[in-house]
């Protein structure tokens, strides 16, 4: 596992997400299975896309990101940061949790990580140890976060090949973190969800 894996990680992403995200990534050929799938069935939507993306033979956790194409998109498109990813999660699981908490707790003292109308951020101490918490102020609907990791938690410590941000715009002026339209997720998510 290079250093630069753990950098950049959806360390902002509400607590649920990032654990589909970090499930998700151990399967990257899925990814961009899904990704290719979700751009041939274009016209389905909530519960017709829950159906379909049921009766592929993917992982939950890959199923479970059908609703949210943007984030598909990410994983996509930077495969080999994907694999990289899901192969440190595989091996080195509270590495790469340690490595979340260390990126959430530099955007939080940076003023970059608060609660808003989206998310809910609370710094709690499980087991002797200072974590900061991340839900959905709606436990019902989900909002994929946009961040640049360098504005959002500062620069890598080792030298990273390039990764692709949102497109110029994603933010708004004068945030480190923006978001999009919300998700409904819940009960029509399945079983692979969370």
């Amino acid at each position: 596992m290079t250093n630069w894996t753990l950098w950049w990680l959806p360390s902002l992403y509400p607590d649920p997400l990032l654990a589909q995200v970090l499930a998700a990534s151990s399967y990257p050929l899925e990814i961009v299975q899904l990704q290719q799938w979700l751009g041939q069935h274009k016209d389905l939507t909530d519960k017709a896309l829950v159906t379909a993306v049921e009766k592929e033979d993917w992982d939950p956790s890959v199923q479970a990101m059908a609703p949210l194409p943007d984030a598909v998109k990410q994983l996509a498109e930077n495969i080999k940061w994907t694999t990289d990813l899901g192969n440190a999660f595989l091996a080195q699981q509270n590495d790469v949790m340690d490595a979340v908490q260390r990126t959430r707790m530099k955007a939080k003292n940076a003023g970059n990580l608060k609660s808003t109308e989206q998310q809910k951020v609370e710094t709690k101490t499980v087991e002797t140890k200072t974590v900061v918490v991340i839900e959905q102020a709606q436990p019902q609907v989900i909002y994929v976060p946009t961040y640049n990791p360098v504005v959002g938690y500062g620069p890598p410590v080792y030298p990273y090949p390039p990764i692709v941000y949102p497109p110029p715009g994603a933010y708004v002026a004068g945030m480190a973190i923006s978001f999009g339209v919300g998700m409904a997720i819940g009960a029509a998510w399945g079983g692979g969800w969370g």
